[in-house]
C-alpha cells in the first residue's frame, strides 16, 4: 500500500516542497496510528504521543481538524463500547491538541518577529477569523471535482482496484475494514461537499485508506488466478499506467525551473537591499504566478503546478521581519501609483508584481515580468516665492533646482542644472502640514534639462505657494524576472 502510494504523482510532485499538504499528510497518518496503538497497548505514552500529534494535523491545515475527530469519535462510539478511559481520552485526544494548536503560532509568529509570544494567541485568532471568512465566501466548486482529481492522480486501473477491494473487505469482513474505510469516506465526503474550494492536493489523508484496499484488490484479484506468469502479466498490466506515470512526473523535475528558484533568488534580492529596520517593503499587485513550462495537472485545478510567490516567501527564505505594506496594482507604470507615490519613502523596495493572480487556466500567453524595485527620492526646499514662479533648491546642491511656473498655460516644470539622471520622475510637494501631494510625472533626457510633464494636475499649483519642500522620486530596477507560459 505504501508503494502504491509513492506512484501517486501528485504526491511525487509536492513532497519536495515547503506546504502545508505532505506534512499535513504525514501527521494525520502518525495521529492515527498512534491512535490505533493506544486502543492496542493503553499505555500513557501513546495518549501523550496520539494528543501531540493530532495538534500537529490540527494545526497544519484548515480542513484536518474536522475530519480527523470525527474518525476518532466515530470509531469510540461504534466499536468501543463502552468507551474506556474516557476523561482520560477527552483530556489527551482533545485537550492537549487545542494547546499545541494555539502554541504554534504563538512560538512561530513570536521566533519571525511578527509578534510577541503572547499577542502570537490574538494574532493566530485573526488569522483564524480571515481564513473562516475568506473559505466561507468561496465561491463552491463542482462536487465532481474531486472524484475526477482522485480518479487522474491514482490513475484508473488502481482506482478500480481499490473499489473491487474495498467491496471483497466488506464481504469478508476484513480486520479494518471499517475503520479504513470511515477514514476514507469520512475525509472524502467532508473536503468534496463541506470545503468550497477543491484542489488535488487536499485530498492526500484520503490516500492510505484508499491505498489499503488496492493492495487488498490486488490480493483478491490474485487469488482468482493460479498460474504465476498470468499473476505476473495481471500486476503489470495494472502497475504499467501507474508507473509510466510516476515517471513522467519525475521527469518534470529536469525543467530548469526547478533547478533556478527564482522565489529565493527575488528574497535574498530584497533582504540585500533593505538597508535599514524602517525600511519598508511596498508589495504593488497580486501574488507572482512562477510556474514551469508543463504546470497542467487539470483545468479545474488552478494551483497544483503554480507557485505563487508572495511577501511569505520572502519571510521564509530570509526569515527576516519585515515590514510590508500590500497596495493594489491599478497602473504599469509605478510613477502613476498615487497611492504608492504618496505612501514610499527613501530606500523602501517596491515588488511590482502582477494585476491579478493567475491560476491555471487564466495564464496569459506572456507573464508580466517581476520587478524588484529601490526608491530614490531628491528632496528640495522652498528658497524663493515671486508671482510668475516658485523655486526649490536642493538640500545638498544648490545648483539643481525645480522651478514652478503658475503663470504658465501648458503648466510645465522647469529643471535647472545638470546633475539629475535621466529618466522618469514623480514630483511631489509637502505642505505645511507634512502633508505629501502628488503633482504628476517628468521626464529627464540624457542633457538633463528638457522635461516633459505627464498628468500634471492644475489644482495642485494653487498650493504650491505654501508648500515648504518638494521631491522628485524615482525607481532603481534592481532585478527583472521574466516568466513566459509558452
Amino acid at each position: 500500500a505504501t508503494f502504491l502510494c509513492s506512484l501517486n504523482p501528485i504526491l511525487i510532485h509536492m513532497g519536495p516542497f515547503a506546504k502545508e499538504d505532505v506534512p499535513g499528510l504525514f501527521f494525520f497518518t502518525i495521529a492515527v496510528y498512534l491512535y490505533l496503538k493506544n486502543l492496542e497497548k493503553q499505555k500513557i505514552k501513546y495518549f501523550i504521543l496520539t494528543g501531540i500529534f493530532i495538534g500537529l494535523t490540527i494545526g497544519t491545515r484548515y480542513n484536518l481538524p474536522p475530519p480527523l475527530f470525527t474518525i476518532i469519535a466515530a470509531n469510540e462510539l461504534i466499536t468501543q463500547r463502552p468507551i474506556k478511559n474516557l476523561i482520560t481520552k477527552c483530556v489527551y485526544f482533545f485537550c492537549l491538541p487545542i494547546c499545541i494548536l494555539f502554541l504554534i503560532p504563538a512560538i512561530t509568529f513570536s521566533s519571525i518577529g511578527i509578534t510577541s509570544f503572547v499577542d502570537g494567541f490574538s494574532a493566530f485568532f485573526r488569522e483564524l477569523y480571515i481564513q473562516f471568512h475568506h473559505f466561507t465566501n468561496a465561491t463552491q466548486e463542482s462536487h465532481t471535482l474531486n472524484y475526477i482529481f482522485l480518479l487522474k492522480s491514482f490513475t484508473y486501473p488502481l482506482s478500480f482496484l481499490g473499489l473491487i477491494g474495498f467491496i471483497h473487505c466488506c464481504i469478508k469482513k476484513t480486520p479494518g475494514t471499517f475503520f479504513f474505510g470511515q477514514w476514507f469516506f469520512v475525509f472524502f465526503i467532508f473536503q468534496t461537499y463541506a470545503i468550497n474550494h477543491t484542489e488535488a492536493r487536499y485530498l492526500f489523508p484520503a490516500f492510505p485508506p484508499l491505498c489499503f484496499f488496492i493492495a487488498h484488490g490486488i490480493d483478491f484479484v490474485f487469488s482468482l488466478i493460479t498460474s504465476n506468469l498470468i499473476k505476473k502479466t495481471v500486476l503489470f498490466l495494472f502497475l504499467m499506467i501507474p508507473y509510466i506515470s510516476a515517471i513522467i512526473e519525475l521527469s518534470k523535475f529536469q525543467d530548469p525551473f526547478y533547478k533556478e528558484n527564482k522565489e529565493k533568488e527575488a528574497s535574498l534580492i530584497i533582504e540585500k537591499n533593505l538597508l535599514s529596520i524602517n525600511n519598508r517593503v511596498f508589495w504593488v499587485g497580486e501574488y507572482y504566478s512562477f510556474f514551469p513550462k508543463e504546470h497542467y495537472f487539470d483545468e479545474e485545478d488552478g494551483y497544483t503546478y503554480l507557485y505563487h510567490f508572495d511577501i511569505n516567501a520572502v519571510r521564509f527564505y530570509t526569515s527576516k521581519k519585515i515590514k510590508y505594506i500590500k497596495i493594489s496594482k491599478t497602473e504599469d507604470d509605478l510613477l502613476f501609483q498615487e497611492n504608492l507615490i504618496a505612501a514610499i519613502n527613501h530606500e523602501d523596495l517596491v515588488v511590482d508584481s502582477a494585476k491579478e493572480m493567475y491560476i491555471t487556466k487564466t495564464i496569459p500567453l506572456q507573464m508580466p515580468p517581476l520587478q524588484i524595485k529601490k526608491t530614490n527620492i531628491l528632496n528640495f526646499i522652498k528658497t524663493k516665492t515671486t508671482l510668475s514662479s516658485v523655486l526649490f533648491s536642493s538640500e545638498n546642491n544648490n545648483l539643481v533646482q525645480i522651478k514652478f511656473p503658475l503663470d504658465s498655460p501648458k503648466k510645465e516644470l522647469i529643471l535647472q542644472g545638470k546633475a539629475i539622471t535621466p529618466g522618469k520622475y514623480a514630483v511631489l510637494i509637502e505642505s505645511k502640514d507634512q502633508k505629501r501631494i502628488y503633482c504628476g510625472n517628468l521626464e529627464v533626457d540624457k542633457k538633463g534639462v528638457a522635461i516633459f510633464v505627464q498628468k500634471i494636475k492644475s489644482d495642485f499649483f494653487k498650493q504650491i505657494i505654501e508648500a515648504e519642500k518638494a521631491s522628485l522620486l524615482s525607481f532603481e530596477v534592481l532585478k527583472i524576472f521574466y516568466h513566459s507560459s509558452s
